[in-house]
């Protein structure tokens, strides 16, 4: 299902982190793909922010609720967290504050989904919808298959890794029974 997230991407962009829902007769199942760059102590430990807003990105990012990663590591996104789904409303992650502090990205006023440096677009945000899931009566509109993740510029993953360090691959696979009624 991981290679779901990077599927149809050009050549010339490469996947920074994503997440892939979807829904059958009896099982909802969540993918998630992120990147490590540092990581001495071999433990995954994601960083994880509270309420992930698309417009927390243009705020300090002194200023989010945040869950540190584990010592010796660095992600490139941080994993949002919460109480409650807010459908359509909040990412699954969001940008770790080395974009802005190593890399030199910044968001776009206008549209904190899309990040430039230099004036030139080098990451953004996609997000794609499949068909709703229709299995039983009264099924809702938010349980249909949705595929999120950010995306940079092919040139921009080869300053992460010069700047920050290859980026490692990690994936998550989260299975969640339905109950029948």
């Amino acid at each position: 299902m991981a290679a779901v997230i990077e599927a149809n991407v050009p050549v010339t962009a490469r996947v920074i982190s994503g997440v892939v829902r979807t829904y059958s007769h009896d099982v909802d199942t969540l993918v998630m793909l992120d990147h490590v760059v540092k990581n001495d102590l071999g433990l995954d430990q994601r960083p994880c922010a509270l309420n992930g807003r698309a417009s927390l990105v243009l705020e300090d990012p002194g200023l989010r609720i945040v869950s540190e990663h584990g010592e010796g590591q660095e992600w490139l996104t941080q994993e949002v967290v919460g109480l409650l789904p807010f459908t359509d409303g909040v990412l699954d992650f969001l940008p770790s504050p080395s974009w802005q502090e190593q890399l030199s990205w910044e968001a776009d006023p206008r549209d904190p989904l899309v990040w430039s440096r230099d004036g030139r677009r080098v990451a953004w945000f996609e997000r794609f919808f499949g068909p709703p899931r229709d299995v039983w009566p009264g099924d809702f509109v938010h349980r249909q298959p949705v595929l999120g993740r950010w995306v940079c510029a092919v040139e921009e993953w080869q300053r992460i890794a010069e700047i920050m360090g290859k980026p490692i691959r990690r994936t998550r696979e989260k299975l969640g029974r339905i109950v029948k009624h």
